[in-house]
């Protein structure tokens, strides 16, 4: 007698796709707190881990009765990936037999890079979007900042009125989100203004700055399931 599954109600895998950015945030913890595990992996995932995970995650549903998968792709920053290599990624992720689980994607960017030939992809593999912005310009601009030193909001804030003009007309089935790392010393009442009334944004999530890092080996996370 085998057996019941166990059953999962919603299993989320934070994938990150690319080890690289395109700006340089001060309080990064990847690449400006002494952590030097990015730079010294392949600046993108291959697609043979890619399928790695595909056959982990049809593994997982045959063991256990998982209602959703939630791939968020993150990085780095994850569309510094080429578009056809992105198209592939999800294309192999979603081909997948995962039995009766849902499978969701999702992405975290900093959506610089965001522009209509992106949001066509995004469309067509439904993927659910969030860009990171810490609040109003002033707020953004201290921490959040390019190669040169300058601030990064007018560039993410375009890519997030993008991503709510595409959703607004229907081609994107989900409303964009906003991620941002509160600062203590910021007003807290000022940037949710900012995001509800100038921004016009109806989920967001805060995240604490991580103020150490710690330095571990890669675990093989993929092994022996």
């Amino acid at each position: 007698m085998h057996a019941p599954k166990r059953k999962i109600k919603h299993l989320e895998i934070i994938l990150k796709i690319s080890e690289r950015c395109n700006i340089n945030c001060s309080y990064c913890y990847v690449f400006n707190k002494g952590n030097s595990l990015a730079e010294e992996s392949t600046a993108l995932i291959s697609s043979d881990r890619v399928g790695d995970l595909r056959s982990f995650l049809e593994r997982c549903t045959k063991h256990a009765d998982i209602e959703t998968i939630q791939i968020d792709l993150h990085g780095g920053e994850p569309l510094m990936m080429k578009k056809w290599r992105f198209d592939d990624l999800c294309r192999t992720l979603k081909t997948g037999d995962y039995g009766s689980a849902k499978l969701e994607l999702a992405l975290q960017t900093n959506g610089v890079l965001i522009d209509d030939e992106w949001i066509d992809l995004l469309a067509k593999h439904d993927v659910h979007t969030s860009i990171s912005l810490d609040g109003p310009k002033a707020v953004n601009d201290a921490n959040r900042v390019d190669r040169k030193g300058l601030g990064t909001y007018d560039q993410a804030v375009a890519g997030l009125r993008k991503l709510q003009a595409a959703w607004r007309r229907g081609q994107l089935g989900s409303e964009p989100g906003l991620l941002c790392v509160a600062n203590a010393s910021s007003d807290g009442a000022t940037v949710y203004r900012h995001f509800v009334d100038v921004l016009g944004c109806r989920q967001f999530d805060l995240l604490s700055r991580m103020i150490t890092t710690i330095q571990s080996p890669i675990l093989p996370a993929l092994a022996g399931f």
